[in-house]
């Protein structure tokens, strides 16, 4: 969970320099403290900060970390005041080097206001949960991996089915979760499982996974020509994985593998209007057809200084756009720069004024309007470009 400090980008073309100053930002920190049933400090509990919003990777590349002092208290560094935080918080024994378990305690917070928390150290959470994979065949699926995430905190556990196709968890706190069930040859599957209280024993008994669905996209533009270059984005209803791909020539999209069951479409690219739709998958080939409304293409684009950028890797990142009243009109996930230092989001949009929202990997935060005017003659090569400033 690191995290840059102060970033300069610098030119060194001419020579070395010896007159740098890097200038670190007072950031905000998450405080608050932690006691027993008794009101007694616990000293040396690990915290896991992980921002609300987001899909699993993108919050666990941004999360934050903190360990509890002498008197219980502690404070996450660095952490975005904008937005809210599940932190869990993990005994002295469930964090590295030891096997990392599921936290004992689970807690919302924010940087305007410290937390305090009472964990009963007594009752630990005790919880299970046990299921069995089958196939479309009802033989069990052996081998098969299951991923179980608290759909607030969303960090993983993972466990393999024995020869019988069953696995399980225990010691989880209660709350609702995800449990994704992957099996050689047959794709995976998303389950939403409720966990009742600390000490509830829940058996899903057989889980069967389908065959996948190989969606295939359509996508046709004015007098029903086809639509190249269109983003297609298939998300499930359940869970947070997603799938993607790009119209061809022809106008159609080929998407990898995606499980069966209610499916979110994002469907967007140049000089076209998104389309956001859902539709029920069922395994095998299937085809959906999506009629696109022209309209001008609009440049987003998220400029950024590359030394705030830790990672290897500049995506993915998280861009939000909303109407004037609130509506969503586009939420994806960009994968990569356009060049260097810079995002590009393109899309066609109908006039009027919108909300964007984007945030990196690197906790970077870009917020501003998009005002779209009616088209009054021809628009510009390439799209009208709205410049937005990513800062950590």
């Amino acid at each position: 969970s690191g995290y840059v400090l102060a970033g300069l980008d610098v030119d060194a073309s001419r020579g070395s320099r010896d007159d740098l100053e890097l200038i670190a930002p007072q950031r905000p920190c998450l405080r608050g403290s932690l006691r027993d049933s008794a009101g007694d400090p616990l000293p040396g509990w690990h915290v896991l900060a992980v921002p609300e919003v987001g899909t699993a990777a993108h919050r666990m590349f941004r999360r934050r970390e903190a360990k509890t002092g002498p008197d219980g208290s502690f404070s996450v560094p660095a952490v975005d005041a904008r937005e809210p935080y599940q932190l869990g918080f993990y005994p002295p024994d469930r964090w590295w080097p030891h096997p990392l378990r599921w936290p004992v305690a689970l807690a919302r917070g924010s940087a305007t206001s410290p937390l305090h928390l009472c964990v009963d150290t007594g009752s630990p959470p005790r919880a299970r949960l046990a299921c069995r994979a089958i196939g479309p065949d009802g033989r069990p699926c052996r081998g098969a991996t299951f991923e179980l995430r608290h759909t607030a905190f969303q960090a993983p556990l993972t466990a393999t089915a024995d020869g019988g196709g069953a696995a399980g968890f225990a010691d989880l706190p209660a709350g609702d979760y995800w449990l994704v069930v992957r099996a050689q040859g047959l794709g995976s599957r998303t389950f939403e499982v409720s966990i009742p209280d600390d000490d509830a024993v829940v058996d899903l008994g057989a889980v069967q996974i389908e065959r996948p669905v190989q969606l295939l996209v359509r996508c046709t533009g004015g007098s029903k020509r086809p639509a190249a270059g269109v983003r297609v984005v298939a998300r499930p209803v359940v869970g947070d994985k997603f799938v993607s791909a790009r119209t061809d020539g022809s106008g159609s999209a080929r998407l990898a593998p995606i499980p069966p069951g209610r499916t979110r479409l994002t469907v967007y690219g140049p000089g076209v209007v998104p389309r956001l739709l859902e539709r029920e998958l069922e395994p095998g080939v299937q085809w959906i057809d999506v009629d696109l409304e022209p309209a001008p293409t609009q440049v987003l684009a998220f400029a950024f200084q590359e030394a705030d950028n830790p990672f290897v890797v500049n995506g993915p990142l998280h861009v939000t756009v909303c109407d004037g009243e609130g509506r969503p009109v586009l939420d994806d996930y960009l994968g990569a720069v356009a060049s260097s230092g810079r995002f590009e989001c393109r899309t066609g949009l109908r006039p009027g004024r919108y909300q964007v929202r984007a945030r990196s990997l690197w906790n970077a935060l870009a917020v501003g309007e998009c005002t779209v005017q009616p088209a009054t003659g021809a628009a510009p090569n390439g799209g009208t470009v709205t410049e937005f400033v990513l800062r950590p």
